[in-house]
């Protein structure tokens, strides 16, 4: 995700910093073989959210965060799939549910979130 050439700010692993903008990427729960072979390999599914926090004063910067998630997803269909390492390729990624609020904060601090999955081959096949 960091080689996103749009992304307004580096991505955190399940961490989202408390009062300002930032971006984070947290596994999802449900990670599934889709299909099997005999030899042992099989394609897998690996759900995702993104998160990006934001100070939000008004309905144009509610839009810009969304729109961020939206640009990823975009970025995501065209972009350099990731290298998974010896033995696994990627073969897609993609959003599986649009971008939604995720929390409210009271200081005006909101988390949008948006979730993805990536399908992905692992073994020798």
């Amino acid at each position: 995700m960091n080689t996103w050439p749009g992304k307004p700010a580096r991505f955190g692993l399940d961490n989202l910093e408390k009062d300002s903008f930032s971006l984070m990427l947290q596994q999802l729960p449900g990670a599934v073989v889709k299909r099997k072979y005999v030899d042992g390999s099989y394609i897998g599914l690996w759900p995702f959210a993104v998160y990006v926090r934001s100070r939000i004063n008004e309905a144009a910067q509610r839009l810009s965060a969304v729109s961020i998630l939206n640009e990823l997803n975009d970025w995501m269909k065209v972009g350099a799939l990731p290298d998974l390492g010896p033995g696994r390729i990627c073969h897609s990624l993609g959003m599986t549910l649009l971008p939604s609020v995720a929390a409210d904060y009271n200081n005006g601090v909101v988390d949008y979130q948006a979730q993805y999955v990536m399908e992905y081959r692992e073994g020798k096949r």
